[in-house]
């Protein structure tokens, strides 16, 4: 996945863009069909999704517990859905190969529908906008990939239920 990120062009034929060039992803044919929408959809915000595999991989190695928990998976779409507004916040360089920002489509949406909302369209606003929501992003994103903190173990009540597999004994001799 992270190989068909790294080496895609907007040049290859993709299923949104029908060409005879040949495909130049060194994942092949596959890896650009993944790339393109991907890269559209949530520009240089695209790795995003490699980084809670990399670091379930790294925990397993590690001996440690992976800690999927559905409140930091939707943490994680969260940031995956906020931090391409705060790359749209960056102007555009000319080596850029979408017609729209750095954030992709993703980023353009946050850009241009908070900015009906409180009825602002500069670029003072804009980046205003991506900022507020990186931030919120990045404090998801921080849940949603922190260690996996230890459980407190259960207080001792001061007795202990004896269970027997004894019939008619129920621990209470």
């Amino acid at each position: 996945l992270g190989l068909s990120l790294a080496t895609w062009t907007v040049s290859e034929p993709s299923f949104t863009h029908a060409t005879s060039a040949p495909v130049q992803n060194w994942m092949g044919t596959a890896g650009a069909a993944f790339a393109d929408p991907i890269m559209q959809l949530f520009g240089l915000g695209a790795p995003l999704i490699l980084v809670p595999f990399a670091l379930w991989g790294t925990r397993l190695l590690a001996g440690r517990p992976v800690g999927i928990e559905l409140g930091r998976l939707f943490a994680g779409l969260g940031a995956l859905f906020l931090m391409p507004a705060l790359l749209n916040a960056f102007p555009v360089a000319g080596a850029w190969p979408l017609p729209i920002g750095l954030g992709g489509v993703r980023g353009e949406a946050w850009a241009s529908r908070v900015g009906n909302i409180i009825g602002l369209h500069s670029g003072v606003a804009h980046g205003f906008i991506g900022g507020v929501l990186g931030v919120v992003g990045g404090a998801l994103a921080w849940h949603a990939v922190s260690p996996v903190r230890a459980r407190p173990a259960e207080p001792q009540l001061g007795f202990q239920i004896r269970r027997s597999t004894v019939e008619g004994d129920y621990g209470l001799g």
